[in-house]
């Protein structure tokens, strides 16, 4: 068994509603590549419920224009930088935070050089933003003032 399944071998019962809806966003974005339309249309909605991602970084997950989505949703999010190729370092870091394990610099790094912003990094996964600031390597970080 590999160190990364022993750590993550206490999440099979885990209620998490970020995880969860990473989760989804991950499996989605992975399948709205060859869904036709109407499947993407409800992967959005389905994903809307979870109150995470803005509307356009719905479209951007399920590969739908985003005056389609903005046409048929409400706004429930706030938005931000985001880069549907992120999912998968959100999700291990969504993990990380759940286990209060450390977080590899080397998984925030593939995070943020994504295009998704540190500040969004944060909020989806629950991680300190400041903590990802310093393993992203950026030195502004923002004061609390």
């Amino acid at each position: 068994m590999s160190a990364d399944m022993e750590v993550f071998e206490g999440l099979t019962n885990v209620e998490d509603r970020l995880l969860r809806g990473l989760l989804l966003a991950k499996d989605y974005w992975r399948r709205s590549a060859v869904a036709d339309r109407k499947e993407r249309m409800v992967m959005v909605h389905e994903l809307h419920t979870y109150e995470m991602f803005s509307l356009n970084q719905l479209a951007k997950i399920c590969r739908v224009s985003v005056p389609t989505v903005c046409r048929k949703l409400t706004k429930n999010a706030t938005g931000g930088r985001f880069q549907p190729e992120a999912l998968s370092a959100l999700v291990y870091i969504r993990k990380l935070v759940i286990l209060q394990e450390r977080l590899p610099t080397a998984i925030v790094r593939t995070a943020v050089s994504s295009g998704t912003s540190v500040s969004t990094v944060a909020r989806l996964t629950g991680a300190s933003e400041t903590t990802l600031y310093i393993k992203a390597g950026n030195t502004n970080v923002r004061s609390a003032a």
